[in-house]
């Protein structure tokens, strides 16, 4: 009895040996359940990278350039871009400041001469009669006095748009004139770029028009593939008749360069139900994509087939259902029905 009864527990320490071991062999792996969500098809839209603040910023005045800052420097609005020979402008400004005395000294002889005047015409008519003409002379010359000083503020309005300044934060892109040149009011001087109010430029088919709307929210992709959120910040209901393209903004985060191509999915059609995972659960091999179910302790391999991705999920269709669990991290190093534990 006492040799069956040691028999019996070194068997039972041998099975617990066992399972331990087997325990211990276990591949530590993170896993993920498979969700249901709604998704429409998509398509991805070539587009470039644009300033919503993008200028050929003109010179208001006619005359010779005398300085125009460099390509590459950046500025803040009211910053000076180039500025314009003044010399033409300030002697006006002389001419214009002495007609302005001229003219008030004149005018103010004029109310004396009126007011002396009003004393005699209350006993003279000859008086009364010439007073209806000095009143008359007067308001003449305040009407001048008024164009003169307009034809000053006119020519002090010149001097100051002699310096160009800049309308708005940005980098100066293009020197369209060089110093030393003559310019006529009108003429593009520089072009000026801003950084800060980016955007990206899609052309798109007009069917997109149905489904995506301004506040949507879209996948961007980089050329390097790298994926993030943005949104639609406008949709141009105007398409092209050649090719039946519209055009579609999204806005962009800082970090991008004007005219850098990026890609974005949008909408094609109404949503559909669709299975889940993230993207972290797909294992990329040259004959097929695989996941890996996790299914009483052991690893599962499946064929799946890659759809549309939203953020750091994707759409798949295969075997898996709603509810499954598929291994995120580790999955590279399992083989089918090897036995793995959760983290």
């Amino acid at each position: 009895m006492r040799i069956f009864v040691s028999f019996f527990c070194l068997l039972l320490l041998g099975q617990s040996g066992v399972s331990l071991a087997e325990g211990a062999d276990a591949t530590l792996v993170s896993v993920a359940p498979v969700v249901e969500a709604q998704q429409a098809p998509q398509i991805w839209a070539p587009g470039n990278v644009i300033s919503r603040s993008d200028s050929l910023i003109a010179a208001e005045n006619s005359g010779v350039l005398l300085a125009v800052k460099d390509v590459g420097t950046q500025v803040q609005q009211g910053a000076e871009l180039a500025h314009l020979k003044q010399r033409e402008w300030e002697l006006q400004r002389q001419r214009d400041q002495a007609e302005v005395k001229r003219l008030q000294a004149r005018l103010a002889f004029s109310k004396r001469q009126v007011e002396r005047t009003q004393r005699l015409s209350a006993s003279q008519s000859e008086a009364r009669f010439r007073l209806d003409e000095l009143q008359m002379e007067q308001q003449v010359l305040e009407q001048e006095v008024a164009l003169a000083e307009a034809a000053l503020a006119t020519t002090e309005y010149r001097i100051e748009r002699a310096v160009i300044r800049a309308p708005f934060s940005g980098v100066i892109a293009a020197r369209e004139k060089q110093p030393g040149e003559y310019v006529d009011a009108g003429d593009g001087v520089v072009r000026l770029v801003s950084l800060q109010q980016l955007e990206l430029s899609v052309r798109a088919p007009v069917e997109v028009q149905a489904y995506v709307q301004a506040g949507d929210e879209v996948q961007v992709r980089s050329p390097a593939g790298e994926l993030f959120a943005s949104q639609v910040r406008a949709v141009v209901p105007v398409g092209d008749e050649r090719s039946r393209m519209l055009e579609v903004r999204v806005a962009l985060p800082h970090g991008f360069v004007v005219g850098q191509g990026l890609s974005v999915s949008l909408p094609q059609g109404q949503p559909q139900t669709v299975k889940m995972i993230p993207r972290d659960a797909l294992v990329l091999r040259q004959d097929a994509v695989y996941v890996y179910r996790l299914k009483d302790g052991k690893a599962e391999r499946l064929v799946v087939k890659p759809g549309e991705g939203k953020a750091d999920s994707i759409a798949i269709t295969g075997p898996l259902q709603i509810g499954d669990e598929v291994v995120i991290r580790g999955a590279e190093r399992l083989r089918p029905g090897q036995a793995v534990r959760t983290s």
